[in-house]
C-alpha cells in the first residue's frame, strides 16, 4: 500500500506499507488493517485505477494507494 504524505503518520512516516497478500480478501479488509479513519481519505487507487468499490479483490502484487481528503480555506 502506498500512503501519501498526509497519511504517512499512520505508518511511522513511511510511504510504503507492505501487507501480506490474502487470497480473496477485498479492499475493505486491507483498509481495516491500516486503521485509518475513512474521513482521512476520499478514494482508493487499485493498480492505477480509481475505485470506489471496496469489495474489489486485489491480486498478488497489486498496488493499493489511498487518495487523501482535501482541505481548504
Amino acid at each position: 500500500m502506498l500512503l501519501p504524505a498526509q497519511l504517512r503518520y499512520h505508518n511511522g512516516g513511511e510511504e510504503e506499507l507492505r501487507v501480506p497478500y490474502r487470497q480473496g480478501a477485498p479492499l475493505s479488509d486491507y483498509l481495516a488493517l491500516l486503521g485509518i479513519p475513512e474521513h482521512e481519505f476520499m478514494g482508493i487507487v487499485l493498480d492505477g485505477e480509481l475505485s470506489a468499490d471496496r469489495t474489489r479483490v486485489p491480486g498478488p502484487g497489486s498496488t493499493i494507494e489511498l487518495v487523501p481528503s482535501m482541505s481548504g480555506g
